[in-house]
């Protein structure tokens, strides 16, 4: 259906892993068009505008978006940490680990890595790995959230346990 709004949301995803960030927000805009409260194109528009340090725009994207749909609240904490916001960033960590979902598990790592924080991000890097597997594991090169992770010997042996190339 070419007027399903998932399909510009999905597109700007793709666009957001490819640093492709100005064309990740004309996409996930023209979901928001199509549908103004679907929540992973609020989710997708706010990720780029974290990217871009644009993160006023990025909060209010990822509140709403976590209004919506509790599986996209992990952006705002993810943002907020971006934004040196931590103890905020905390906040939303601790709300997801009351009553983590194998779906918040790839998530809760983004925060954890955006944080610094690599023992837990790995933690639950691992949660994702593990059944039932989170279906964004195998593309776990490309979140740039998970960027200051890709020398460690732990993503390189996740890589390997996956068999893909290091």
């Amino acid at each position: 259906d070419p007027l399903t709004p998932l399909w510009p949301a999905y597109q700007g995803w793709l666009y957001w892993w490819a640093g492709q960030y100005e064309e990740a927000i004309d996409e996930a805009r023209k979901s928001l068009e199509l549908d103004p409260d679907l929540a992973v194109a609020l989710y997708v528009l706010g990720s780029a505008y974290a990217e871009k340090g644009m993160y006023e725009e990025a909060i209010k994207a990822h509140q709403r978006a976590g209004v919506l749909s509790r599986e996209w609240k992990s952006g705002l904490g993810r943002t907020y940490a971006m934004a040196g916001r931590q103890d905020e960033a905390r906040l939303v960590l601790a709300e997801l680990e009351a009553d983590p979902t194998p779906w918040d598990t790839w998530f809760i790592a983004q925060i954890y890595a955006v944080l610094g924080e690599k023992d837990e991000a790995f933690r639950w890097l691992e949660a994702a790995y593990e059944p039932p597997r989170h279906p964004h594991v195998p593309w776990i090169s490309h979140p740039p959230a998970f960027n200051s992770l890709h020398d460690d010997p732990r993503f390189q042996d996740l890589l390997l346990r996956m068999n893909f190339p290091e």
